[in-house]
């Protein structure tokens, strides 16, 4: 699983983004993903340390 780091500006509840996504067969799709609420509580990152 990748995290997407290189967003150029904030997100808006109600925008649309288009992912590309890559296939270890080596083809890729490209979807439009809509911004939502987030619903659950905020991801504790306390131990990650930005390690990949």
């Amino acid at each position: 699983m990748r995290v997407v780091n290189d967003i150029p500006e904030p997100l808006e509840v109600g925008d649309t983004v288009t992912v590309t996504l890559a296939f270890t067969s080596g083809s890729e799709a490209e979807v439009e993903v809509p911004v939502q609420e987030m619903t659950g509580p905020a991801p504790d990152h306390s131990g990650h340390d930005d390690h990949h």
